[in-house]
């Protein structure tokens, strides 16, 4: 059994909620607080969440044959076609259904789509299906620019692997969908952001402990938020459709350097065998599964320079949307499922380059598998 998302008429979410539960449906309309939207606590009377949208349990059998029945319920606009695991109704998800409302309500001429925040392990793949529902759905857009990452490139974990997939998707659309202009930013690190290791850093050195590196000779490209906020929107501004731009993010940086500069900023000095009387000693934890030395922002080497200096746009393979949707809802029953195993094998055949660097590392799944032998005979 799988949690799908209905999409209701304006203001009649309780009318379509009150419809559904006379059929028999298990449904849902989340509200606050967020410990009773996981439990599926929540009745008629709560105030939603956010409007216009609630949550319908179906078994993948009859799935399909349950559509029909729930489209013509007074009150449904339509039925999401993607399965949700309870534990990722999360604010993650929330954001991804306000910014749909948002759209509608307000109509933009451009949207910005930045990454989720995701450990390298995990499958963001509600990310990859959140940019096609905002694609596909929201035609009022005339601008849709997709920030992407580095990690896109050559990628060895499962979300650098979503990232092209979700660059992938929007190429294909472009070319379905000449009314929206899609296109792809891709670039590094951000200085200060929330998922840079500067913060972290400066944290451990607060904190007085060691600061934390996983490999001494480990480099990243780095730019300011204002650097990028400008490049992104000015590349957004010349996209034509399907354009994948790459920013000019300069030299890597070494982030060992980068550690010693934010001691010595600090007034501090390194701890180490060169210095034992030192203040913070920077410990080396080793590569995390999925973890690159480097990063690199072009799959290709056939770069073409645009009006800007610093914008460079990339020519990248891409496959015709009747062949990738076709991929990807049989990767949508394989996470359904959650048969890792083969969500990766389809990933790599999905995306070029994708080589994991690992063997799977999704606990869950590999608790299952544990569970599975130890209940089979000897």
């Amino acid at each position: 059994m799988h949690w799908y998302l209905v999409h209701t008429k304006p203001r009649q979410e309780k009318c379509a909620l009150e419809n559904l539960h006379r059929q028999g449906y298990q449904c849902y309309l989340p509200t606050l607080p967020s410990e009773k939207l996981r439990q599926g606590l929540l009745t008629v009377a709560d105030e939603p969440l956010f409007p216009r949208y609630l949550f319908i349990r179906l078994g993948m059998d009859d799935t399909a044959k349950s559509w029909a029945p729930i489209r013509s319920t007074k009150g449904v606009s339509r039925l999401v076609s993607f399965g949700i695991e309870p534990a990722r109704v999360d604010d993650g998800l929330i954001e991804l259904l306000r910014t749909q409302e948002a759209l509608v309500q307000t109509e933009p001429e451009r949207l910005f789509k930045q990454g989720e925040r995701v450990r390298l392990t995990e499958a963001p793949f509600a990310g990859i299906e959140g940019i096609y529902q905002m694609a596909d759905g929201e035609r009022r857009v005339a601008d849709f620019v997709l920030i992407s990452t580095d990690k896109a490139v050559r990628p060895t974990n499962i979300m650098g692997a979503s990232k092209r997939l979700a660059e992938m998707v929007l190429q294909a659309l472009a070319a379905q969908q000449p009314a929206t202009k899609f296109s792809m930013v891709r670039f590094g690190n951000v200085l200060g952001s929330s998922g840079s290791v500067v913060p972290k850093f400066r944290q451990q050195i607060r904190d007085g402990g060691s600061i934390t590196l996983t490999h001494p000779d480990i480099t990243r490209y780095f730019m300011t938020i204002p650097e990028a906020s400008q490049l992104v929107i000015q590349a957004g501004a010349m996209a034509k459709g399907g354009d994948v731009f790459v920013l000019d993010m300069g030299e890597p940086v070494k982030i060992i350097d980068l550690a010693h500069r934010l001691i010595e900023l600090s007034g501090l000095t390194v701890k180490d065998e060169h210095n034992p009387d030192g203040d913070i000693e920077i410990e080396i934890t080793g590569l995390r599964p999925g973890e690159k030395l480097y990063e690199e922002l072009l799959i290709g080497d056939n770069p073409k320079p645009t009006s800007h200096a610093r914008i460079m746009k990339a020519h990248e393979e891409l496959l015709a949307w009747p062949e990738l949707e076709a991929k990807l809802k049989a990767l949508e029953i394989a996470l359904n499922v959650n048969d890792v195993a083969v969500i990766r094998r389809m990933m790599q055949t999905l995306v070029t380059g994708y080589t994991p660097s690992d063997d799977i590392v999704d606990w869950v799944h590999l608790e299952n598998e544990a569970g599975l032998k130890a209940s089979l005979p000897a």
